[in-house]
């Protein structure tokens, strides 16, 4: 389950709403990894389990982190991410561990 759908990232990434089936299925990718970024940051899954009920439950900060997450996923698809504001922004959600 996706929290942000294909238009939420085209808009969020400036790509215009042209229908571009590839690009969409690379948008599809990036926005499942951008969650799962997330939620590595985090300790806990966004939805279910351990995490939020359903995703009108998301807090708007977490939404925000997966929007970050997802912009510098695509700028620097070769390169390094600067998680810095996606650490920020769900900080105050993160599950500590003493393992």
């Amino acid at each position: 389950m996706a929290i942000l759908t294909i238009t939420d990232a085209r808009r969020h990434l400036e790509l215009g709403e042209e229908v571009d089936a590839a690009l969409d299925a690379q948008l599809g990718d990036l926005i499942l990894a951008a969650a799962a970024i997330v939620e590595d940051e985090m300790g806990r899954p966004i939805i279910g389990e351990g995490g939020w009920t359903d995703i009108s439950a998301v807090p708007p900060n977490v939404v925000h982190a997966i929007r970050i997450a997802l912009g510098q996923l695509f700028l620097n698809r070769e390169g390094d991410l600067d998680l810095t504001t996606v650490k920020a922004l769900v900080g105050r959600y993160t599950r500590v561990s003493f393992a």
